[in-house]
């Protein structure tokens, strides 16, 4: 990729985010646990649609233990209202998982993190990303529609196993790990709301000047 373009990527990007990131409240979370319950709930799932049970499910259930020890039904009462109801499964083998498995010990490990039941590799690199605050590449459908996008680039199978992805998502994301982790957060607002999946905004997107999608 162009040095050129990767800079002014990050760099807009960045500066986008300074006024344009929303303070959900997983954003800031006080535990792991809590990073991994959000990004459970997110997955196909939009964020005013979480924010719906989020606080409630933790103040019930705010730790790995205490998730373990509740009955299917505490729990699918909550998922049951954003959907994907095989969400609870998830949850309480996870819980399980980490109470007698890792002793409710969960590290900044990748390899370590997708052995817990439910945490792909989006799911871990979140986690590493918006808990550990470590540099991360959280690849999901928006990464692979912004590089189709943007570079006018299609894949054959599922974009977000291919190692070009991976290669280009890595190139934008700044080196220095704050930054990173900024723009990580900054990205995925900037998809949500600017470049979204049907009637994207691209006369208020701030990197159009190099997106083939917007110039072709």
């Amino acid at each position: 990729m162009n040095k050129a373009i990767r800079n002014y990527i990050s760099k807009q990007i960045l500066n986008w985010g300074q006024s344009n990131t929303d303070n959900f409240t997983w954003r800031n979370p006080q535990s792991v646990y809590e990073s991994i319950i959000a990004e459970i709930m997110l997955i196909r799932t939009p964020p005013n649609q979480v924010l719906k049970i989020y606080d409630d499910f933790i103040k019930e259930f705010p730790s790995f233990e205490k998730l373990n020890n509740a009955c299917y039904s505490d729990v699918s009462k909550y998922i049951d209202r954003i959907g994907l109801s095989w969400r609870t499964d998830i949850l309480l083998k996870m819980s399980n998982y980490v109470v007698n498995n890792l002793n409710n010990n969960i590290n900044s490990d990748f390899e370590e993190l997708i052995k817990i039941p439910g945490l792909g590799e989006y799911t871990a690199s979140a986690v590493l990303t918006y808990y550990f605050k470590k540099k991360a590449l959280p690849i999901d459908s928006n990464t692979v529609r912004f590089i189709e996008r943007y570079f006018e680039i299609s894949f054959e199978k599922e974009g977000r196993n291919s190692e070009k992805t991976k290669k280009m998502y890595s190139e934008i994301v700044p080196k220095e790990r704050k930054k990173a982790v900024t723009f990580n957060e900054s990205f995925l607002d900037f998809m949500r709301k600017i470049c979204t999946v049907q009637n994207p905004r691209c006369d208020k997107c701030i990197i159009n000047n190099y997106c083939k999608f917007y110039n072709n």
